[in-house]
């Protein structure tokens, strides 16, 4: 391996100070998190074991906003990502 010059110097971690999670302020308890799905279960059944929190709160405004679209047979649409389509993921060409 080269010297880079523009290499950075290791960073002292001697002054870093650590505190248990227990005494840190969080949004959320650990009783709030998702449960891991069962096997063979409904969409339904994991959508309704997420906690309303966070990014779970936000992907359940998503799928509310995608079946009331689909219940008033109003067109809908989806979006992929950047990396999604560079994975091969996207809608063929």
């Amino acid at each position: 391996m080269s010297e880079n010059s523009d290499a950075q110097p290791e960073i002292d971690l001697t002054r870093v100070r650590t505190s248990p999670v227990s005494l840190r302020a969080n949004k959320i308890s650990a009783s709030e998190f998702a449960g891991a799905p069962q096997p063979g279960a409904s969409f339904n059944s994991f959508y309704d074991s997420l906690p309303d929190i966070l990014e779970a709160k936000s992907f359940r405004a998503i799928v509310d906003a995608v079946v009331a679209a689909a219940g008033g047979q109003r067109p809908g649409g989806r979006q992929f990502g950047g990396r999604t389509r560079r994975k091969g993921q996207g809608p063929p060409q």
